[in-house]
């Protein structure tokens, strides 16, 4: 196949066969973004691999091993596959196509999913009349963590308040928890806040920890189908659980975005605390307020399957 594609680049030519894999995921585009390093840490070829997407532009940028530090070969545009040719390329990723110019000749690296794993196929085509042989391999590479920087000896963010906040500003002392129909909900005025239901009991003590935590702010990452809720106090996080509340603890310095399986999660080490899927944006959001304002309780009214929760300071 190659051989009937030879007027073409390199890259294209072997993304077709790449497509008859049969371990090649269907996937979108953003499963592949990201930053990947190499299983194999004495690795003689590609060390990592960064992929970044901009709407409909899509760019990879590797590294190999040198010494004493990797070498860069850029950042070049890449091609995706679909799994046909009715399919979305970005919706219905089965590879991604890069090509690299060098000066001894090109190197098409060919980039599939397997489960978790970014799987790189690089074909090496020697153009320097050096009479070396045309070769491939295939490693595998795992999506490194996305950590964000700390100032030493200081668990939480140092920066400026978290920019467009979508908050609801209300007052804790007129809020009641009242059936509205055949449901329980935390209302103030005319304006509700939560819903619970049948659930009297829980709508009661939920009003309990808006009161007792002074929480006069109910914001929102991602309205009108927001993936993550938190109250604030004021302009800063509510604090002090209770004996009786409902609260794990976790580490806000070790706090960070990841993406595991394809979603997009927030996790305090192997602890997968928030999951937002897709939605890439939204859990950095999220993130950066967790960090901002030092947040290292989850709490919880109704475990399991709790109609609240909250975070706490």
């Amino acid at each position: 196949m190659i051989r009937f594609f030879k007027s073409l680049a390199v890259g294209a030519a072997l993304a077709l066969v790449a497509l008859g894999a049969p371990n090649a995921a269907f996937a979108t585009i953003n499963d592949f973004t990201g930053t990947w390093a190499n299983d194999n840490a004495s690795t003689r070829g590609i060390t990592r691999i960064k992929i970044k997407r901009m709407g409909g532009a899509i760019t990879v940028q590797a590294w190999g091993s040198c010494s004493p530090s990797d070498c860069d070969w850029g950042a070049v545009s890449a091609t995706p596959y679909a799994g046909s040719a009715s399919s979305d390329a970005l919706g219905d990723t089965v590879s991604l196509v890069a090509t690299f110019d060098q000066s001894f000749g090109e190197k098409a690296l060919v980039l599939t999913l397997e489960g978790s794993k970014l799987v790189a196929n690089l074909y090496t085509k020697f153009t320097d009349g050096s009479g070396r042989s045309s070769y491939a391999t295939r490693e595998t590479f795992t999506e490194q963590a996305i950590f964000t920087p700390l100032i030493p000896g200081i668990g939480a963010l140092v920066t400026a308040p978290p920019t467009n906040q979508d908050c609801i500003s209300f007052n804790p002392n007129e809020a009641v928890a009242a059936k509205a129909g055949s449901r329980w909900k935390v209302k103030v005025g005319s304006m509700w806040l939560l819903d619970f239901g049948a659930n009297q009991s829980e709508a009661q003590e939920a009003l309990s920890r808006i009161k007792t935590h002074n929480m006069n702010k109910q914001c929102f990452v991602g309205r009108p189908d927001p993936s993550f809720e938190y109250f604030l106090s004021g302009d800063a996080a509510p604090a002090n659980a209770s004996a009786g509340e409902d609260c794990l603890g976790f580490n806000n310095a070790n706090v960070e975005v990841k993406k595991i399986n394809g979603s997009w999660k927030i996790v305090d080490g192997s602890h997968w605390m928030f999951d937002f899927g897709s939605k890439e944006a939204e859990a950095r959001k999220a993130h950066e307020v967790i960090k901002y304002y030092g947040f290292n309780k989850t709490c919880y009214v109704g475990r399991p399957g709790p109609s609240l929760s909250y975070l706490l300071k």
